[in-house]
């Protein structure tokens, strides 16, 4: 289960580059970024590792950034 998220963790990676080119890949990708981290750190809050929640909220803090600008852009 975990290698089939990190391929698709690295399939909406590589969508963000192809929304280089492609902007409505772009925007699909980084959609399933904020997805696959929201639910990170829902994860981690279930968990109840409080100390640990950071580190999704740092990858998902520029992926939601990536998003804002690309949508005032």
């Amino acid at each position: 289960m975990v290698d089939l998220a990190r391929r698709g963790q690295g399939r909406r990676a590589a969508g963000l580059l192809a929304g280089l080119f492609v902007p409505v890949i772009g925007v699909l990708a980084g959609i399933g970024l904020v997805l696959y981290f929201a639910g990170a750190v829902v994860t981690v809050l279930r968990a109840r590792s409080y100390a640990t929640v950071v580190f999704p909220l740092l990858y998902l803090g520029p992926v939601v950034a990536a998003l804002m600008l690309g949508h005032l852009a």
